[in-house]
């Protein structure tokens, strides 16, 4: 393993989106509650059956199902999460093309 490949596999991970599922349903809820309690003047507490409950679960699920997509999208930016097509842009940003593959040798 040459110096460069082992100081990649040295660098810390990195995410671009720090959020979880549950925090975001969390604080998607407790935004909800705020909102209803503000325009109506009565709390409302959302139980686990409730359908609005539900409904903030499935756009929960797809907002981080985003958060995913955005953070696999940056970290194709960075040389130690890039493959396939994306090192091969990587590359030419720097002069680098891809060597074509060849077949193996062998020599006794």
């Amino acid at each position: 393993m040459s110096a460069s490949v082992a100081s990649l596999n040295n660098l810390p991970d990195i995410d671009f989106v720090n959020k979880d599922v549950d925090t975001l349903l969390t604080k998607m809820i407790a935004d909800y509650q705020e909102a209803y309690q503000s325009s109506t003047g009565t709390a409302k507490t959302l139980a686990s059956g409730d359908p609005i409950r539900i409904w903030i679960y499935a756009q929960a699920l797809r907002i981080y199902s985003a958060y995913q997509l955005i953070d696999q999208a940056a970290k194709y930016n960075l040389l130690k999460y890039s493959s396939g097509k994306y090192l091969d842009h990587l590359g030419a940003l720097v002069g680098v093309t891809r060597e074509a593959a060849t077949g193996a040798s062998v020599t006794q």
